[in-house]
């Protein structure tokens, strides 16, 4: 792959999304590179198609947040590899970074994602995609950080100190980006090779680190919960949420974490009211 072409979480490109106002279809990255080629993984969680049938926008969802896809016309091939994917279904997706104020229907121009190849792929090779981002994640970060610390600490012109402020606060996001993609690649692994993972993230900065560590024990019986008691078609929610209750979860954590898991890919909602493992 080419290194022009960068992996990024999608709760990094709603960040960036926020600081990227006046680059075009560039991506300005904390260490000073622009990015115009992506390189994403995730579950597709929705496929909308246009006037003559063609697939016209699809979202594409991470552990950190959902990535909005715009097909063009002569983009057949993405169109129908989208839709002979289907949903549920991990993909991967080569693509170009573009901005647009019409499609969003909004005053500020946000970034979306013009897809060039679109694979089917394994969950194996979606958590490999999630560990491969968060290092790259991880390498813009300390970037970052270097370049925050090199910074004059006597600047008294206010708008390179509220930059800076902004720098230190988007690397404490990017901090928290991190955690959660990896929480969700180790929430089945062992705690020793989670707290490893975390400890390069937490060495990076020590002022900028926060204690955000999620709990994976709540979402590891709920899928549990579902894997024990599912027919072909899934589980049946009442049912699962029976069995929530019988093993003496609170019903709100269940909902939330359910709801966190589905983002995440790792449940869908099949027709019928069934909740089921992707």
């Amino acid at each position: 792959m080419d290194d022009s072409t960068y992996r990024l979480f999608a709760g990094e490109l709603e960040l960036l999304d926020r600081l990227n106002q006046n680059n075009g279809d560039l991506l300005l990255l904390p260490d000073g590179k622009t990015v115009n080629n992506l390189y994403l993984c995730g579950a597709l969680t929705e496929v909308k198609k246009g006037p003559g049938g063609y697939v016209s926008s699809v979202r594409i969802a991470d552990p950190t947040g959902v990535f909005v896809l715009y097909c063009r016309k002569n983009r057949s091939y993405c169109s129908s590899e989208f839709l002979k994917v289907g949903i549920p279904s991990f993909v991967s997706v080569f693509g170009e970074v573009k901005t647009s104020k019409r499609i969003f229907k909004s005053e500020k121009t946000r970034f979306f994602i013009n897809p060039q190849a679109v694979r089917e792929i394994t969950k194996e090779e979606r958590d490999r995609w999630i560990l491969s981002a968060a290092d790259f994640a991880l390498e813009r970060l300390k970037k970052s950080v270097e370049s925050f610390e090199n910074k004059n600490p006597e600047m008294t012109d206010n708008s390179e100190i509220t930059n800076i402020f902004e720098i230190s606060n988007d690397s404490k996001e990017l901090i928290r980006i991190i955690e959660t993609a990896i929480s969700n690649i180790y929430s089945n692994a062992s705690e020793e090779s989670f707290e490893n993972k975390k400890d390069d993230i937490s060495n990076t900065k020590k002022t900028d680190s926060q204690d955000k560590t999620s709990c994976p024990d709540i979402e590891h019986i709920i899928l549990e919960i579902i894997k024990k008691n599912s027919t072909k078609k899934g589980l049946l929610l009442k049912d699962f949420y029976s069995f929530a209750d019988s093993a003496g979860l609170n019903p709100d954590d269940v909902k939330s974490s359910a709801e966190k898991l589905i983002k995440e890919g790792e449940l869908y909602l099949p027709p019928g009211g069934y909740i089921k493992i992707l």
